[in-house]
Order: structure tokens, then sequence, then C-alpha cells
């Protein structure tokens, strides 16, 4: 079967006998060339500066140039080295929220924070595993063990004898007032449906270097795999701007993605320096 040649349909408006011109065939128009020339070169010029930018940018990095003293190095060989008595880093353990109104209770139960093959593993648990969903939320006093407030809420974090390693928490808290229901929040908890209040669903660990070791400008290194997901995660932010009504939290504060991958498939270091001039 033969095939049929659709028609081609003409231009009405168009004289078959009228020769269309086509004048920048003949002659070229020279304001062309130098719209194509500026249009160009203004974009190398982009990318130049681009360049040139990043390249200072990435040099004035302020950094510290000075040789350094070793204040601590933790490689988490042993559960007794990290967590005993004498050991490098001290549990908190609290319930307050920390300011910030925390979904998690922090504790000293190895469930949530525990050293193994050189690696120190921080792990939420739920609250309801030990208690029942029910008590969560209605009905149960909780008391937490071995409530840490008199240590770390004796004296202000500014104060120096709170960074002393010798000092103990008797001597922490003389000279202070204490706060009885700040001493409750951190220790209690109540759940009761009708005035809406529950117990901490969410338990966690919160360790720091208050015992042991302390610095006032430096450098700290830390090489981690951060968590992804479920309750267990990082948070930070950076507070910046002439003024309070003028910050620029939202331009350093977010999720942060690598190019290939995210950060908890592998170990990174996460490096802070700290100086009176910068941090």
């Amino acid at each position: 079967m033969a095939k049929i040649k659709p028609t081609r349909h003409k231009s009405t408006m168009l004289s078959s006998k009228e020769t269309l011109e086509k004048p920048w065939l003949k002659e070229r128009d020279p304001y062309s060339r130098v719209a194509y020339f500026i249009t160009y070169g203004v974009m190398l010029i982009g990318i130049a500066c681009g360049a040139i930018r990043c390249y200072y940018g990435w040099k004035n990095v302020p950094l510290i140039k000075e040789n350094l003293c070793l204040v601590l190095d933790e490689e988490f060989n042993s559960e007794e080295g990290v967590f005993g008595d004498n050991g490098t880093f001290f549990r908190e353990v609290d319930m307050s929220g920390f300011g910030n109104g925390e979904f998690e209770m922090t504790t000293a139960s190895s469930n949530n924070s525990f050293v193994k093959n050189g690696h120190l593993y921080i792990t939420p648990t739920l609250t309801s595993d030990n208690l029942g969903e029910a008590a969560i939320v209605d009905g149960y006093i909780y008391n937490i063990t071995g409530c840490t407030y008199n240590i770390t809420k004796g004296v202000e974090y500014t104060d120096s004898s709170s960074h002393d390693a010798t000092t103990t928490a008797s001597n922490m808290v003389s000279g202070a007032d204490f706060d009885v229901g700040a001493y409750t929040r951190a220790c209690s908890a109540v759940s009761n449906a009708t005035a809406g209040t529950i117990i901490n669903p969410v338990q966690s660990a919160r360790i720091s270097t208050r015992r042991s070791a302390s610095i006032k400008f430096g450098k700290v290194e830390v090489r981690a795999k951060i968590p992804r997901g479920g309750t267990n995660w990082v948070r930070a932010s950076l507070n910046w701007g002439p003024l309070t009504w003028l910050n620029g939290v939202a331009k350093t504060y977010g999720a942060w993605n690598l190019r290939r991958g995210s950060y908890d498939t592998d170990f990174h270091t996460y490096v802070l320096e700290w100086t009176e001039e910068f941090m």
C-alpha cells in the first residue's frame, strides 16, 4: 500500500512571486558582535571574581597558628577510664530540659552511654520500656536515680571553681542559694493527664569533662559518626548579628548534608578553634 504524503499548506499571506529579504546575510550588524562579547565577557568576569573571592575567603579563615599544649586525649580504651571514679567524662543526670524544653532526660545508665571496641556510644532509649506507656502520661511520680543537679547547677559554669578537677559536689553547692524548685524539676517528674504534664518519654546521655579537664581558648577535635533520624540527633546553632532583632541564626542553622552521602555513614573529624578574637 502506497504511503500517502500529507499536503503541505502554504501561507496565504505570502506571495509566491515575492522574494524574502535577508539583509543579515549580506551585512552583519556590528552591534550584535559587541553584545556577544559583552555578554560572555561579563560572565567570565563574574566567574573569575567568584573564584577569587572563594580563594581569599578560604585563605583568610582565622586559624590558631601558635603552638598548643595537649590538655586531653581520650581514645575510649576502657569503660573505667572514661566513666570511672577518676574517669575522663562525667555523666550529667537531669530531666529539667536544660533550659530549652528538651524532650529527653539524661541518665548515668550504661544503656544510654557506654564504651565498646574503642568507641563511645550515646544511645537513646524509651522511658516506657521501664515504666510502661500508661505511666508516662498519667498517675506516676518518677524520681531519677543519681540526679546531679547539686553538681551541675550548684555554681555558674563561668565560676572558676566549677572547672577544678578536684571540686566535689559538697563544696560546689556551698555559698550558693539552693533553688528547691529547680532541684525538683531536675530530679523528678509527675505525669498528670488533667494538668497536661508527662514524664520525659526519652532517655539519653549528657557528658562533660567538668571533673577532669577544661580550657579557656584553644582547639578541640572530635572524631564522630553523627546519628541520623529517630530521637538521637545533634543540633547546633550560631546566634550572631549587630542587634538582637537582626539575628542571623537562620543562616547558620539547619540540616547539612555531604555532596556524596551523609554524616552517619562514616566517621568525620569536627574541629573548633577558640581565641579571644574568633571562634
